[in-house]
């Protein structure tokens, strides 16, 4: 049974669909976690800038004022102005050693996330670090660090939303879009399915235009020119013993119908091939190539490659190849100038191949665009389903491949 197989391009236009979509969806995450990585440490860069100017005029004031009793630094009432859960502020002498330091603290819930995340988000390695400054010289640095697990934390309550509802929104796509292609395909189907029947029907009735032509021919010129060819003979005959001078014209005449019959017999065999059905698909394509290699006189050189049993193959579908290698062989004699052309055939149990190449000349353009006749083929394999393709070389030759399905 010959059809056209099934194509995945629904399932491939829904893979890249799905595909991009959560392309989007992660580079938004990205974005998210980028923009809370920056977002934590320009709050940190900012409290460190903000506790090392304070610490800066603790030390002032304590100059300031003589005898004035009080701790530096005193970290407890900008931890209590500035302080979030798991910040921590420290001031750290100038030998290294920290003088002061507070943390703040985490409810259960604030260091909640999945194990997954905190392995795609780490965190923040390092901190803040400004120095503290006096009249000049450097007493020590405000140091300011977030705890890495209140951080990863702080970052899936604010990326984890986003990845929540993708989790749920990629697969609600995936079935959208799947039926909304699968509503497209079944619409392309049938439309391929009209236009592969209206082709068929087409190429039906050219077939039976060009039997109509051909026995037209075949009745009126082909019995014109025996006429014209029985007529000079006779002239011949008569002119041998009335008027010698003539008999000359009359040979060339004689000739001339001839030629015109054999040039007739050629148009005739490829406006109406042999009966395919009758002499089956093997026997017609040896039947070509052999009237090709006496047409051409030893200029070109036509050879067929056969391989399979070609019996089995519906009638229909042994006319339409048929004509495939006729006008492929066609193309390759008159257009590309070749001394050899080989056509090939080999039957598989998954498909069928037909090449025709030569050794010609490559067209210069395209050859969709040089005449009917490939228009012609590609619409015919179209209707069995199958593939055409033109590869042209790059100095001589070119071939021509076909290659149908074989669907049981």
């Amino acid at each position: 049974m010959w059809r056209l197989p099934k194509s995945d391009l629904k399932l491939r236009l829904t893979l890249r669909i799905i595909a991009v979509s959560a392309l989007c969806f992660a580079a938004t995450s990205a974005y998210l976690l980028y923009d809370a990585h920056r977002s934590a440490q320009a709050r940190m860069d900012r409290v460190a800038d903000i506790t090392a100017r304070e610490v800066a005029l603790q030390r002032s004031k304590m100059d300031w004022v003589r005898g004035l009793d009080m701790a530096f630094p005193d970290l407890q009432m900008i931890a209590t102005t500035l302080m979030s859960p798991g910040m921590c502020i420290a001031y750290r002498a100038n030998r290294g050693a920290i003088v002061q330091r507070f943390c703040g603290g985490t409810q259960p819930g604030d260091t909640d996330f999945p194990g997954w995340f905190g392995v795609l988000y780490p965190g923040i390695d390092g901190g803040a670090v400004k120095p503290v400054t006096f009249r000049g010289e450097k007493l020590g640095d405000a140091v300011v660090w977030m705890d890495p697990t209140t951080l990863t934390a702080q970052a899936w309550q604010q990326a984890g939303r986003l990845i929540v509802v993708m989790s749920f929104a990629l697969p609600l796509l995936t079935v959208l879009v799947h039926a909304a292609l699968a509503s497209l395909a079944e619409t392309l189907g049938r439309a391929l399915t009209e236009r592969n029947e209206l082709t068929r029907k087409l190429i039906v009735l050219q077939d039976e235009e060009r039997r109509f032509i051909a026995r037209e021919l075949h009745d009126e010129l082909g019995q014109n020119l025996a006429a014209i060819r029985a007529l000079a003979a006779s002239a011949s005959q008569t002119a041998q013993s009335d008027c010698p001078a003539i008999l000359a014209e009359c040979d060339s005449i004689s000739r001339t119908a001839t030629q015109m019959m054999e040039s007739l017999r050629g148009t005739l065999f490829r406006l109406r091939p042999p009966d395919v059905e009758e002499l089956g698909l093997a026997a017609s394509l040896e039947g070509l190539v052999a009237g090709w290699n006496g047409r051409s006189r030893g200029r070109t050189r036509f050879e067929s490659r056969l391989s399979g049993e070609f019996a089995q193959l519906p009638a229909e579908f042994a006319a339409n190849l048929y004509r495939i290698a006729q006008e492929a062989i066609t193309n390759s004699s008159k257009h590309a100038d070749a001394t050899h052309v080989v056509l090939e055939l080999t039957l598989r149990a998954e498909q069928i191949a037909l090449t025709v190449s030569d050794d010609g000349q490559p067209p210069e353009r395209e050859p969709s665009r040089t005449g009917m006749g490939f228009l012609g083929m590609r619409e015919r394999v179209a209707t069995l389903g199958g593939k055409l393709t033109f590869d042209p070389g790059r100095s001589r030759g070119s071939t021509l491949s076909v290659i149908i399905p074989v669907v049981s």
